[in-house]
């Protein structure tokens, strides 16, 4: 294997895909310290599948509500700004690494749920390790193999 120049890099990294307007305004979004709810909510309702998605994962057994939840606002207080973030930036890369990757030697969508997983892990590892980095890992971690 051909050793990798650093401007072959650089070039290649200019090449990756742009993560959508909806997930880039949801990042800056949690970010900002003077957002709420309606206005994340405000946001995500532009995207019909994350907004399925949302509400899915907000009536999922694992939160394990007596009521269903029918709003994204709603969905939003439940799961808090960092999950729907991060579910943001997940969903966002999907396409991206939904495809066949040989070079892998993985199947179709075994690089995303790998990605998915290890970035999950991530998420545990700060939690135990009290870290306050949690976006940043989870972002390195699930697309720790782009590239």
């Amino acid at each position: 294997m051909a050793k990798l120049k650093v401007e072959q890099i650089i070039r290649d990294v200019d090449d990756l895909p742009a993560l959508p307007d909806v997930a880039v305004r949801i990042i800056q979004a949690t970010s900002d310290p003077t957002s709420d709810a309606q206005r994340l909510a405000r946001i995500i309702t532009v995207d019909q599948g994350l907004t399925a998605t949302l509400l899915k994962i907000a009536n999922s057994a694992m939160y394990g509500l007596s009521r269903r939840v029918g709003t994204v606002t709603e969905a939003i207080v439940l799961l808090g700004t960092n999950k729907v973030r991060d579910l943001a930036i997940a969903a966002a890369t999907h396409d991206m690494l939904q495809a066949e990757f040989p070079g892998y030697a993985l199947g179709r969508g075994e690089l995303w749920r790998h990605s998915v997983a290890t970035a999950m892990a991530s998420q545990i590892i700060v939690a135990k390790a009290g870290l306050r980095s949690a976006e940043k890992v989870f972002i390195a971690a699930l697309l720790h193999d782009v590239g």
